[in-house]
């Protein structure tokens, strides 16, 4: 096979679907192949809801490991028959939903021409017999809520508490994060934490399967395990934050340590492996040719996808909504989370993560209405909503942290000032002082427009007022986003005049209606051709660069189109009063949910 006739294959494991792409560098806008999996209805067999299984009870959301490997399976199987020409593809890599994790209790050797490796059998054949390979058959995903106490015993054992654990790895203790996981199995499942062998995050088990062996985590997706330290160039493990997970677990010292890989890698210079050879003998990829690069999460994977620049945002609108950036410095705070960049051997990716997406739009649309009615109310309500603004969580939410059920609808009324004390606050001399939160009327519900309104604006005001904090660029060079939601202008409109930026979204062929695509399964396969057309050159960054975004965009591998600019006068309306705003009626939120709190635990002490 010749380098001009190669193709790159990537997979993106997400919490619905398996999703393939192939590209060809000579064709770089175009998807040469492409193939969805979808977990519900493709393996009705694993009995899944959206992709996974949740306790309402207890908050747990966990997916079938087996789902995974049957998805990869079927996959594969549906290439064939379609004729796909493995022996073109030189190169694999892997995206991955975050922070979900699997629990290994067999050595995983797919590696070896031997009957362990038996290609007339499936992988879930190979991964059952002669002994089951998971001590953990359900394994939590990025959904769970379920390990709120194992994150307060994190924090409790680790010097400085919850502020000197998001210094060291980023985030303070989250219920989704691979320690409190681990933590919640040791204590409740002793038997099978210690029938564990090797545990991994999603894309460092995908990328396993497909080398045959254990392989390791990135920097990026290991920066969502609470164990990695962010400050340092060279990836490693964390010793205090491993001991802390030690310490609460109950288990003894290096229990966990001696279950993880030696240490992160860095994203983009390094092949895991060569393709294993069951894949060759099975499907008919090249035994010679074919390397395996190293997984990744993601929104890292969406990063790469969208060939993000430094001061770039990109915004994707999906169940949960995440905004994040490629930047140089980044701020760890008690809320959101600063993970190591992918694409970057020195800069970080801060990223925000909102429980609360296309569910509560859907929500708040009403079942008998359709998304042209959603846009409508969009368009006949101005922007800033005549000072009205709410917060509402539909599920427990993440940023900030408030319980289900949460309804809180304000108006905001900007403080007059001086002409001076404006143009001081637009020289960033002194700030305004903060609008008034005045009660919205709740003798009659609110108008559907601007109930509407309100949960879109909620998003884009949270997204300016954490991301400023954590060391996103505000506003940013552009917006790009992605997931279903980017579909609607008005959604555009407001992120573009709250954030004050325009919005772009990455135009694949000219066809497609969002113009968005997958960016994490594209930013999979074009980090497979980059690593293996590095690999090519020895590492000569003459040849190809050390900045894959800067390659994507010399290849002509991404093409942006500007789907909505800012109002100047709706952007200063929103940054002046209706982002000061939001923060008060976050932190005023926070601290009723906090008395409140604390009166029932003085309740229940008396009683």
């Amino acid at each position: 096979m010749g380098a001009e006739d190669a193709l790159y294959l990537g997979l993106d494991l997400s919490t619905q679907s398996l999703d393939a792409v192939a590209v060809d560098i000579r064709r770089p806008l175009e998807n040469i192949w492409e193939l969805t999996v979808e977990f519900d209805r493709d393996l009705p067999q694993f009995h899944t809801h959206r992709g996974h299984h949740r306790d309402e009870r207890t908050g747990a959301a966990t997916a079938p490991t087996f789902m995974f490997v049957a998805a990869l399976d079927l996959l594969l199987e549906r290439l064939r028959q379609n004729s796909f020409p493995f022996g073109r593809v030189r190169a694999v890599a892997v995206a991955a939903q975050q922070h979900g994790s699997v629990y290994w209790q067999r050595v995983l050797r797919l590696d070896r021409d031997d009957v362990f490796a038996d290609p007339r059998k499936s992988l879930q054949e190979l991964l059952r017999a002669p002994v089951n390979s998971f001590s953990v058959l359900d394994g939590p995903i990025w959904a769970d809520a379920s390990t709120t106490r194992q994150c307060r015993q994190l924090e409790a054992e680790f010097p400085g508490g919850a502020a000197g654990l998001a210094l060291v790895t980023g985030s303070r203790a989250y219920e989704r994060y691979t320690a409190a996981q681990v933590i919640r199995l040791a204590q409740e499942r002793p038997d099978a934490f210690q029938c564990t062998r090797r545990i991994q995050v999603l894309s460092a088990f995908m990328t396993s399967l497909l080398a045959g062996r254990f392989c390791d985590e990135d920097v990026a997706d290991a920066s969502g395990t609470q164990w990695m330290d962010i400050r340092t160039v060279s990836p490693r493990w964390h010793p205090q934050s491993l001991l802390a997970t030690e310490r609460a677990a109950g288990v003894a010292r290096a229990a966990v340590r001696d279950r993880l890989a030696l240490q992160p890698v860095l994203t983009n210079t390094v092949a895991a492996d060569h393709l294993a050879p069951y894949y060759c003998h099975r499907y008919g990829f090249s035994r010679t040719d074919c390397c395996v690069v190293t997984g990744t999460g993601d929104n890292p994977s969406s990063a790469a996808g969208l060939a993000l620049q430094l001061g770039d945002l990109c915004v994707s609108l999906g169940t949960s909504d995440t905004a994040f950036g490629r930047c140089a410095n980044a701020t760890p705070q008690l809320e959101a989370h600063v993970f190591r960049s992918p694409l970057d051997r020195y800069a970080f990716l801060p990223i925000l993560v909102f429980a609360n997406g296309s569910l509560l739009r859907e929500a708040v649309r009403g079942a008998d209405a359709t998304w042209e009615d959603f846009e409508a109310c969009l368009q006949r309500t101005p922007p800033g909503n005549h000072g009205v603004l709410g917060i509402y969580a539909r599920v427990d939410e993440i940023l900030p942290r408030l319980p289900a059920g949460t309804v809180q609808l304000v108006r905001a009324e900007p403080v007059s000032s001086s002409e001076e004390d404006k143009a001081a606050s637009q020289k960033k001399r002194r700030p305004l002082p903060p609008p008034r939160l005045l009660p919205y009327d709740q003798a009659a519900a609110p108008p559907h427009d601007v109930l509407v309104r309100a949960v879109v604006e909620q998003r884009a005001l949270a997204i300016a007022h954490h991301g400023r904090k954590i060391g996103l660029q505000i506003p940013p060079r552009q917006i790009l986003v992605t997931g279903g939601a980017s579909q609607s202008p008005g959604i555009r409109q407001v992120l573009a005049d709250t954030l004050g930026a325009p919005v772009a979204v990455l135009d694949t062929d000219g066809s497609d209606a969002s113009g968005a695509g997958n960016s994490a399964v594209r930013g999979a396969a074009f980090r497979a051709a980059y690593v293996a057309l590095r690999r090519d050159a020895a590492g000569d960054s003459s040849v190809i660069g050390d900045d894959m975004s800067a390659w994507m965009r010399a290849i002509g591998a991404v093409r942006y189109r500007v789907v909505a600019t800012p109002d100047p006068a709706a952007h200063a309306y929103l940054r002046d009063v209706m982002v000061p705003a939001y923060g008060e009626l976050e932190k005023s939120l926070q601290e009723s949910i906090a008395a409140t709190t604390d009166a029932k635990s003085v309740t229940r002490s008396d009683g």
